[in-house]
């Protein structure tokens, strides 16, 4: 038996995408930029940026369409899946992206648009709550 689990801290690249499945439930797409800084041998200070792509479902993932938006820092805690297909020229493709069991909204940026209702203002919303099986293909 293995353990999956992924926690990423970091800032929402562009607008959440909510869809929903042919059972009504919801499922929301982000991506999550996370910033790393270190110092090589020689002292010189380097950053670097790490892009995931991440899936909610249910009432989290409603709640991260309603509350969250391009530049939101958000804490992610979940685990990483590997999806696979074939293009439309039979190639095969996969890529690896994190279905979220919580998603803890943090700071928002300084030009960040007011949204109404907030469950917790500034900081500290949890969307938390109903989700898709994980084992479930095709709720992707």
């Amino acid at each position: 038996m293995g353990v999956n689990q992924v926690m990423l801290l970091g800032n929402i690249v562009r607008a959440p995408e909510l869809r929903r499945l042919p059972s009504g439930d919801a499922v929301v797409d982000f991506d999550l930029a996370v910033n790393k800084a270190y110092k090589d041998k020689s002292g010189v200070l380097h950053e670097e940026v790490s892009f995931f792509s991440c899936t909610s479902f249910g009432i989290q993932a409603e709640n991260v369409s309603k509350y969250c938006a391009k530049g939101r820092e958000v804490f992610v805690l979940g685990e990483l899946r590997q999806e696979r297909w074939e293009n439309d020229k039979g190639e095969k493709r996969s890529r690896v992206k994190v279905k979220c069991r919580q998603v803890q909204f943090l700071r928002m940026p300084k030009d960040y648009p007011e949204r109404s209702g907030s469950p917790a203002g500034e900081s500290g919303a949890c969307a938390s709550g109903e989700y898709a099986p994980y084992d479930d293909p095709d709720a992707l």
